[in-house]
């Protein structure tokens, strides 16, 4: 859950705390994880970890300077196989009632290389069950083709010639850029908080003259849950859900773990439901590196028939809290509890 910094923060509201009613919110999320369908990409196995990932409207409930690196290593030993780096950095912003947020995200996937870049603005509204926030994203996406290395059954590499003898292949690099919009809502209550977010709308589909390319532009829904129960004051339980489709399909992802003391911690994954559909178990763990600084890492277990042909996928995450308000000199109370700062 989140860690919000507020001096006048009331803990009457998180002191009413409905550990039966949580507990049964951790039951329903995994059972909506393994009724889901289908499977989309880029994948990645820690977005619980740092929920600004998969919802941008999050920005600024951690009440405070947030920044995350990951790197993802997907189908190790398979020639070609998806690697991905992504960026993010999000703040409180008080005197705009809300929080501003950016995102850098770079994937290497065989011949292709995708990268996006976008800016967050979200509003946050308090209501009677909790905080509502409502974002909006801009950025650009720009995709690169390196036809130099395709290799066609009919085409010459030999003796300094290279030639695909195929029309339809390009044999030099070209790239293509496009800008995209999203929206996105999210809501934090006692019970629950999670969101939606509608993002790469209003995108324009990546074209290069000289080869006569198009490729369209899909948007992406995505709806991001999650809840916690506490054991007791040493040991937390948590869930989250994340449903991705493009309108056309759905996948589903759903991971539970426990940290103990708030310095480490354990769990599993699982993405991919409904038989042919399945794709990995995720091994899921968290260590607090300091004050400031948390590591994540996540090994997927493959489960389809690709599983054969490569070693599984790593991914490791680096989390960086500033800990105190933007400005202030001295640290203020931590408070645990899912509030957004007055």
């Amino acid at each position: 859950m989140v860690t919000l910094l507020d001096d006048n923060m009331n803990l009457t509201r998180s002191q009413r705390f409905c550990t039966r009613s949580k507990f049964i919110v951790l039951i329903v999320l995994f059972v909506i994880g393994t009724s889901s369908w289908a499977q989309q990409a880029p994948q990645y196995s820690l977005t619980a970890f740092n929920p600004y990932q998969a919802n941008f409207a999050y920005a600024g409930f951690d009440g405070t300077l947030t920044g995350a690196a990951v790197y993802r290593s997907q189908w190790n030993g398979l020639a070609g196989s998806p690697e991905s780096q992504w960026i993010t950095g999000h703040a409180p912003v008080y005197r705009l009632r809300g929080a501003l947020g950016a995102s850098l995200h770079n994937e290497s996937l065989g011949v292709e290389q995708n990268l996006r870049l976008s800016l967050s603005y979200n509003h946050v509204r308090e209501m009677e069950f909790g905080y509502l926030s409502a974002g909006i994203q801009l950025g650009a996406f720009q995709k690169t083709f390196d036809g130099s290395l395709l290799r066609a059954r009919e085409g010459i590499y030999r003796d300094g010639s290279f030639s695909h003898n195929d029309p339809a292949l390009v044999e030099s690099q070209i790239a293509s850029f496009t800008p995209f919009a999203g929206v996105a809502f999210y809501v934090i209550t006692d019970l629950l908080e999670g969101g939606i977010q509608w993002s790469n709308l209003l995108a324009g589909p990546l074209t290069d003259n000289s080869s006569n390319i198009a490729i369209d532009q899909v948007s992406d829904l995505q709806i991001f849950l999650q809840s916690q129960y506490e054991f007791s004051q040493d040991l937390v339980a948590r869930a989250a859900i994340q449903l991705k489709s493009d309108l056309v399909m759905w996948q589903s992802e759903l991971h539970a773990w426990a940290v103990y003391r708030d310095m480490y911690g354990a769990g599993l994954g699982y993405r991919g439901i409904n038989g042919p559909n399945a794709d990995a178990i995720v091994l899921l763990a968290t260590l607090r590196l300091g004050e400031r600084w948390v590591a994540n890492y996540a090994y997927d277990l493959g489960l389809s028939s690709l599983n054969s042909v490569h070693s599984g996928s790593h991914e490791i995450m680096v989390v960086y809290n500033l800990g105190r308000r933007i400005g202030e000199a001295q640290r203020v109370p931590v408070i645990h509890n899912p509030r957004f700062l007055d």
